[in-house]
């Protein structure tokens, strides 16, 4: 009972940071297209604002499942930047609600394993960041994980079932890459302790659940908008973004979510290599790196390719700043032979030992990555499997080798704090960038006037009242030029790591 109780206490208290630590930033200036979301949900709270909506078909595929959610807390809170944010932070407490729900219910016995858990989930950059932006990326990942836990634990409850299938529906409805979890409800319902496939009439009628209910209210939300604005599933501009011509780059596109879901794992992604050396023979981890490494070299041959098109699998812009082309790419190829390991470690425990969580994840992540590298790359997909892979490397795997895990993990959150932190300050610092030049523009009466340029994705929604023809002024970045009226520097703990500079175009720019 004390064991239970000093459980829940620290969990809660690390629960508490993970809400206190947002809650400082949380009503920071936009960044990278937030704006487009708040400004559907002024559209869903007041009609007549229809600029609000035209403009986020012209930026946006996802659905408005985000915005709808956050219309329901901004009818209480009113629209601004820490109420529109409020659902993706509910979405990141959901996920470490759901793996302390999880925990308790299985028989493990090492309580500072799942801590760590919480730790590396909860400071990873993806998770952390996207838990303080209005964006629709981690709250379809907290329902996601909820679906699965209410699936798991309802046990022939259909009422449980209808819940989880609700959840499964709304996750879909703010993000469509959750349909391709589907698989994973599948497996849930209908493997028994063995992993072998049990059917019946109750665990049929229990999928329906995730089946028919998901694609009911779906259908609904496609019906409404292909009737108020004749959008068939998502704007016939995204279709072409997002699924025309990335056939041919399948294998690039495996290849780069497969690094980079080491790279999001940081020195755990070792964890899956060292088990594999201790449990393998030699002769077959020797074939395993020979393997590795010829894969390795097709990437990187496939990666030189000046026509290959690696979509938003960067590092970041701050990031990308600080490295060559030359050095991304070897780390890519690194992050590739870990991510073999992975998988090789994966697909043994699934099923030479019959392991049931990695059976879950090779039935739900796998399909997941592979058609996922259909279509147009982003490594903000991968948040759909961070909670469940930290959690089989961290409190399943890293069972059998207790004190390399917590030296792995560690200092992985060590490396996270570092990467998060940079990342943050250099959000922030751009969208106060952004705000302050806005003001600056408004204050000088050159709004009606002035193209936005680069501070676009952060601060667009001062300008979509005057999109359109030709514009005396615009905002830039980069080297400073000769003559400017004004300027804004991105500042990281206290140093300028970018400027803006508001100018006039040349006479060029504005007969285009």
């Amino acid at each position: 009972m004390e064991k239970k109780l000093k459980l829940n206490i620290l969990f809660f208290f690390a629960v508490f940071l993970f809400i206190a630590g947002h809650g400082v930033y949380l009503n920071a200036p936009w960044v990278n297209l937030e704006y487009s979301f708040a400004e559907a949900t002024r559209t869903i709270l007041n009609p007549d604002y229809t600029v609000g909506l035209k403009h986020y078909w012209e930026i946006e595929a996802n659905p408005l499942g985000y915005s709808l959610i956050a219309a329901v807390v901004a009818s209480f809170l009113n629209v601004s930047f820490w109420s529109v944010r409020i659902p993706s932070l509910f979405g990141g407490i959901v996920i470490l609600f759901a793996g302390w729900v999880f925990y308790r219910s299985k028989n493990f016995k090492n309580d500072s394993l799942f801590f760590l858990w919480v730790a590396t989930i909860t400071i990873n950059p993806l998770v952390w960041i996207y838990s303080g932006r209005a964006v629709a990326d981690i709250l379809p990942v907290g329902f996601i994980v909820l679906s699965f836990l209410l699936c798991y634990c309802a046990k022939g409850r259909l009422w449980m079932h209808f819940i989880a299938g609700l959840c499964f529906s709304v996750a879909s409805l703010v993000k469509f890459n959750s349909i391709l979890l589907g698989l994973g409800f599948v497996y849930i319902i209908f493997t028994d302790e063995h992993g072998k496939i049990r059917w019946s009439r109750e665990k049929g009628l229990g999928f329906l659940f995730y089946s028919l209910l998901p694609l009911f209210i779906l259908g609904m939300y496609f019906l409404v908008i292909y009737n108020q604005f004749g959008i068939l599933f998502i704007s016939e501009k995204f279709k072409t973004t997002h699924f025309e011509g990335h056939v041919k780059n399948f294998a690039l596109n495996v290849g780069l979510y497969s690094s980079y879901l080491a790279i999001t794992l940081a020195l755990l992604s070792f964890l899956s290599v060292i088990y594999l050396l201790k449990s393998c023979s030699r002769k077959t981890f020797l074939i395993l790196i020979f393997i590795s490494v010829i894969l390795g070299t097709i990437f990187l041959k496939i990666q030189s390719d000046p026509d290959a098109f690696t979509g938003e699998m960067g590092f970041g812009g701050f990031y990308d700043k600080l490295m060559s082309n030359k050095v991304a790419s070897l780390i890519r190829v690194g992050n590739l032979l870990l991510a073999f390991f992975l998988f090789v470690q994966l697909m043994d425990s699934a099923f030479r030992e019959r392991n049931k969580i990695a059976l879950f994840l090779v039935c739900t992540l796998f399909p997941f990555l592979i058609i996922s590298s259909f279509s147009r790359p982003a490594q903000r997909y991968l948040l759909f499997c961070l909670p469940f892979l930290t959690f089989y490397l961290i409190v399943v795997l890293g069972s059998s080798m207790p004190r390399l895990i917590q030296w792995l993990g560690w200092s992985s959150v060590i490396i996270f704090v570092v990467i998060t932190s940079l990342s943050i300050f250099y959000q922030i610092g751009q969208g106060k960038a952004s705000e302050n030049m806005v003001q600056w523009i408004i204050l000088n009466d050159y709004l009606k006037d002035t193209e936005p340029g680069s501070i676009m994705p952060h601060a667009g929604h001062y300008f979509i009242q005057d999109i359109g023809g030709s514009k005396k002024y615009i905002v830039i970045e980069g080297t400073r030029p000769q003559s400017f009226l004004h300027q804004e520097s991105v500042m990281v703990f206290g140093k300028g790591v970018k400027t803006y500079y508001f100018m006039e175009q040349a006479p060029l720019c504005l007969s285009k």
